[in-house]
């Protein structure tokens, strides 16, 4: 008797490596998150600092989310390219 559930199921490769890039991408923010708060924890002792600290910190988190979606949507192109690479040639048939 075989099941039907989907979650008896093993990941296959394509399925492991999205959920891997997801969980990775995340666990990225999440370290830069920590390790930025932690850089603005040591340059309490001066407030002018601080506030630059919070600046670079919302800057590099901006760009981090930018070059993340772009890379994205990078490979999300070239995941479509491989699975219809008709659709996305140059010649017309």
């Amino acid at each position: 008797m075989s099941s039907h559930n989907p979650f008896d199921q093993p990941l296959n490769n394509r399925q492991y490596e999205t959920a891997r890039r997801w969980w990775l991408g995340n666990l990225k923010f999440v370290w830069i998150f920590i390790v930025l708060i932690a850089a603005i924890v040591l340059l309490d002792a001066n407030r002018l600092m601080e506030t630059s600290a919070m600046v670079v910190v919302m800057l590099v988190l901006s760009i981090l989310g930018l070059v993340d979606s772009v890379q994205t949507s990078i490979n999300y192109k070239n995941e479509m390219i491989r699975a219809r690479p008709d659709l996305f040639s140059r010649r017309k048939s």
